[in-house]
């Protein structure tokens, strides 16, 4: 997959997170909607930046961030979904996708 493709992948992505956080808001007794924004916060950027770095270890940083954002994204979607405020089930599907295809972009810009 093309770096803008899965770019515009992960925005859309980002953009129903952003959803799911507004929709659980006014329940949301745990900040669980303002953790969830910023661990996605500027992750787009961080994506596309470290894809197109030139030195291996700016790439190797920026993989570690943006897979330990999604993995933290991940935590908190789990949390949601237990704590019954919204089905998230689709959007950890999506998320396991997204990194897969990331890992896979890493490891091709890495080679």
């Amino acid at each position: 997959m093309k770096i803008n493709e899965l770019v515009l992948k992960t925005e859309s992505f980002l953009n129903e997170l952003k959803y799911i956080s507004n929709f659980i808001e006014d329940r949301d007794i745990y900040k669980i909607s303002n953790k969830l924004k910023n661990c996605t916060h500027n992750l787009t950027d961080i994506l596309e930046k470290g894809l197109q770095e030139n030195e291996r270890i700016k790439k190797i940083r920026a993989f570690v961030r943006v897979n330990s954002s999604l993995e933290e994204c991940k935590s908190y979607l789990s949390l949601i979904d237990q704590l019954q405020y919204y089905q998230t089930d689709y959007a950890q599907i999506e998320l396991d996708n997204i990194n897969k295809e990331i890992i896979d972009n890493y490891q091709t810009a890495l080679n």
